[in-house]
Formats: structure tokens, C-alpha cells, sequence
């Protein structure tokens, strides 16, 4: 049995069976007093540091990934195979337990546990780490559902039933996770010190500072639409603090063959593969933005039925739920179904950089002609992600030699670049809609056909709480959910100019 395995099942022997009421998480300290009567021998006191780590990145990168697959809807990077589905932006029929599961009664539950026994044991890099992965999972939570508990929510059995923070409350939490994990990564008196028990970094306490500096910069792009260049210039300070420099700093988390689960997006393609009913399609607006097959990543992230290389891709269009003969599918052997979760990567750094050199600089959707710096900044994306996807030098030769000259770049250039790059990751979501779906920037973006009806013509702007906390904590969700049908559509605070 590898590290990883044994570590997960250690942590899960002593309390990762957590209950789930009113909102509602029972923490893992519930579970040592459910059943007070006697004392196991074999079961420890207390779950070690190096036990519980490993544990909540499986949680971070499951949870992100989940939403990444649903988001992509939306996006319309996939398309169902039902008509009538969620890429309609219908989301009558959703339920997101899963993903709220994976993000609040797993990763930020175990990871309050990590965080409070780290400070404890006087463990600033365990403390440090925690930090940066739980503004990862925040993060996450409020980008999908806007208002979420935090401040109340790992409280256990003393409230079931937590109130809400607000999405404008959330984001300073999250700065505040991202300021602190930094000073925290940068004590050099550590009594504990990660290793083979973290699952992304190895133990390497550069890359979790690169990494937190890196978050900050996609936080403060999160804000464009409170200040476009206030947005761009703290990005671009975040960045200069020391971002993620190549491929070899990736946040990312592999699937292993001895991890208690395949990868969601692995999941996604077995299921794709053996025909389930309810599964997804590569969708006809990925296709196009790739150059039905000019952009060589195309034949990296889609696949026939029978997982074959396609001579002549076609994808579904989003809302009808109508295949054809040829259709392009997430197959098991694509990139991003046979990698690990891209939590966030170099490529993405170098976009938000050029996003951020690219407003600070006033630009707009309208502007014409970029810095060098920006193009650059462009470039070095591209190469980064078709590098680490292994697409041949000379094909990534030819490709990048098609992209605008600085004169002639638009933001379009940028973004559309950077949606390309980020496959099934629920930032382009967060993008589009820091951008209100605008084809200026979204090239050739239109709705879905059979658009929910109740929308009027308007984008889905947010994801429905889970079936399970609209009964159990009902008048918290009753309180941060307007009782009417369009108010999927209804923009976030943080989209709010």
C-alpha cells in the first residue's frame, strides 16, 4: 500500500465519516464524542499533521475539479447529451451536493481541523499550507454560490444551521488566508516540515509561497469589475512578490493507482466512453474556437466515441443535447482525463499577467494594440501550456507565429487564449462573467438553443444551492436566494459595477 493510501486511511479511521445536518457539518472532533463510552486502543487520540495534509488536498483537487466539469457547461467547453440540461442554464434539475460536499463537509472541514492542530503544535509551514489551500477552496465556494458559510461553519454540533457570509465579507477573508500564509511560509523555525505527505509540493516550501503570491494576483483580477486598473496593478504586485516561474511549479494533483478514487474528470471520460445516458459531449463552440482541429491541443482534449483520434471533429451544440455520427467526447486517453487536476498552473500565471499589464494600462475591450510586455506575457502562456501537453515544438512554432502582432492584440486575443489554456478549470467561468459574457471579448459566444425561457436572453451567473441545504438550513438558503426564476441570472457582487 502506497504513502498516499495509508495516510488517507489513517486520517478517515479516526473521524473523516463526518455527519451532515442543517447546513451542516458535524466536524471531525463530533465524531470522538458521538459514541463517548470507551476508550479504542487502537484508534489514536489525535490524527498527525502528516496524515491529515494529504487528505485535504485530495479533498481541494476533487472539489475543484467537480466544479471545473459542471462550469464547463456554461462555458460551453462541453455541452450535455439531454436536451433541455444544464447547458440550457436550466439548473431545476442539478444538485450540488456533490461539489459542496467535496468543498465544505470535506476539504474546509478537515482542513479547520489541520489549520487549528498546525497552530497548535506551533507548525507554521502546516499552518501556511492550510491557509493557502483553504482560500483555494473558498475561493471556489463563493465564485459558484456567491454568499456561504465560513465564520459559523465549522462549529459542529454547537450550530447546525450556520448563517451565511456575504461574497463582499468573503474576499477579504480570502486575502487575509493569502497575506497570512505568506508570513507564515517565510518562518524558517518550523518544528514540522512536510514531505512525501504533500501531494503537490513534495515538501518544497518555495513553491507554496510562489503559489500563495500567484493566488493573490487571480484574486485581485477577481475584483476587475470594482476597478479594473486597481484590479491589474494588485496583480501585478502579487506577481512580482514571486509568482509560480515554469511548468515544474504546477499546483496540480495526481491520481494515483493506489488513491481511494480515479480523478472526476477520469470519471467523466469512463463514463462518456461506455455510453452512460447522463454525460457530457465536447461541445461545437470548442471546436470552432480551436480551429475545428488548426489548434493542435484540439485532438488532446477530445476524442471519438471509441477514444480514437478524430480526422473530422464535431461537437454538440449547446442545448439541443443532439449527437452526430463523429462526435468529439472527453475520451480516457485525453490529456486532462489521463493528467492531474490543474489547480493552478504557470500558464495560467502568464495570462493573468497579461490581463493585468493589459488593464492597468487602461485597457478595454474596445482597445487596440498592447505592450510588448502583454504580447510576451501572451506568448509565454501558449508555449507553457502546449509544452506541458506535449504538443511538438514545431507545431507550437507554427501556431504562436499566427498570433497578433502587439499593435493589433486585443484583449479577445488574451482571453480566448487563456480559455483555451485552461480546459475544464472554473476560472474561464469566473472570466466570462467578470466580463458579462461580452462577444467582444468571447468571440462568436452565443446562447444556448432552448435557452431557459424564464431567463429572458440573460447569462447564468451563479450555481443553485444543493438540494440538501435547502431543507436542512432552509431559512439561511431562504435568506441568500431570491424566490424567482431568473435569479440565476442575477450578477454576483462581485460582477456588480
Amino acid at each position: 500500500m502506497n504513502t498516499f493510501k495509508k495516510t488517507l486511511l489513517r486520517a478517515c479511521s479516526v473521524g473523516m465519516m463526518t455527519a451532515f445536518a442543517g447546513f451542516g457539518i458535524v466536524g471531525m472532533n463530533g465524531c470522538d464524542s458521538y459514541l463517548d463510552v470507551n476508550t479504542d486502543p487502537t484508534r489514536p487520540a489525535q490524527v498527525s499533521l502528516a496524515s491529515l495534509l494529504p487528505t485535504v488536498q485530495v479533498f481541494t483537487a476533487g472539489g475543484h475539479a467537480r466544479i471545473g466539469i459542471q462550469t464547463s457547461l456554461w462555458t460551453q467547453q462541453l455541452a450535455s447529451n439531454q436536451a433541455g440540461d444544464d447547458d440550457t442554464h436550466n439548473t431545476q434539475g442539478s444538485d450540488w451536493g456533490t461539489s459542496w460536499n467535496a468543498i465544505y463537509l470535506n476539504a474546509l472541514t478537515t482542513a479547520d481541523r489541520l489549520g487549528k492542530q498546525a497552530e497548535a503544535q506551533k507548525s507554521p509551514y502546516y499552518q501556511g499550507i492550510t491557509k493557502i489551500l483553504q482560500a483555494i477552496n473558498l475561493l471556489n465556494a463563493t465564485d459558484t454560490w456567491e454568499n456561504v458559510p465560513y465564520s459559523q461553519a465549522f462549529l459542529g454540533s454547537e450550530n447546525l444551521t450556520p448563517a451565511y457570509d456575504t461574497q463582499q465579507q468573503l474576499y477579504p477573508v480570502i486575502q487575509t488566508l493569502l497575506r497570512d500564509a505568506n508570513t507564515l511560509l517565510a518562518n524558517t523555525s518550523s518544528n514540522f516540515s512536510p514531505a512525501n505527505d504533500d501531494q503537490i509540493y513534495g515538501g518544497n516550501i518555495d513553491r507554496w509561497r510562489r503559489l500563495g503570491n500567484s493566488l493573490q494576483a487571480r484574486v485581485a483580477l477577481h475584483l476587475s469589475a470594482k476597478g479594473a486598473q486597481a484590479a491589474g496593478q494588485a496583480a501585478l504586485t502579487a506577481l512580482q512578490a514571486g509568482a509560480l516561474t515554469s511548468n515544474a511549479m504546477d499546483c496540480q494533483f495526481g491520481y494515483t493507482a493506489g488513491a481511494t478514487a480515479v480523478s472526476p474528470i477520469r470519471g467523466i471520460a469512463n463514463e462518456t466512453v461506455i455510453g452512460r445516458v447522463f454525460s457530457f459531449w465536447i461541445s461545437a463552440f470548442w471546436v470552432e474556437v480551436m480551429g475545428g482541429g488548426r489548434d493542435p491541443r484540439l485532438n488532446l482534449t477530445a476524442r471519438s466515441s471509441t477514444d480514437a483520434v478524430l480526422t473530422n471533429p464535431i461537437g454538440v451544440v449547446n442545448g439541443t443535447g443532439v449527437s452526430a455520427g463523429g462526435n468529439a467526447v472527453i475520451g480516457t486517453s485525453t490529456w486532462y482525463a489521463s493528467n492531474p487536476i490543474q489547480i493552478m498552473n504557470f500558464a495560467e500565471v502568464k495570462f493573468i499577467e497579461a490581463e493585468a499589464r493589459f488593464l492597468a494600462a487602461g485597457g478595454t475591450p474596445a482597445t487596440v494594440g498592447v505592450s510588448a510586455e502583454v504580447r510576451q506575457a501572451v506568448l509565454d502562456g501558449v508555449i507553457a501550456n502546449m509544452t506541458k501537453m506535449g504538443v511538438p515544438s514545431s507545431s507550437i512554432a507554427t501556431y504562436t507565429a499566427q498570433l497578433p502582432d502587439a499593435a493589433s492584440m486585443r484583449l479577445s486575443d488574451i482571453m480566448m487564449e487563456k480559455y483555451k489554456a485552461l480546459h475544464l478549470n472554473p476560472e474561464i467561468w469566473t472570466d466570462m462573467r467578470r466580463y458579462n459574457y461580452d462577444v467582444a471579448v468571447y468571440r462568436n459566444l452565443r446562447l444556448p438553443q432552448n435557452h431557459n425561457p424564464d431567463l429572458r436572453g440573460r447569462w447564468i451567473q451563479r450555481g443553485i444551492y444543493p438540494t440538501s441545504e435547502q431543507t436542512r438550513n432552509q431559512a439561511t438558503f431562504r435568506a441568500n436566494w431570491q424566490q424567482r426564476a431568473d435569479y440565476i441570472a442575477e450578477p454576483m457582487w462581485r460582477d456588480k459595477r
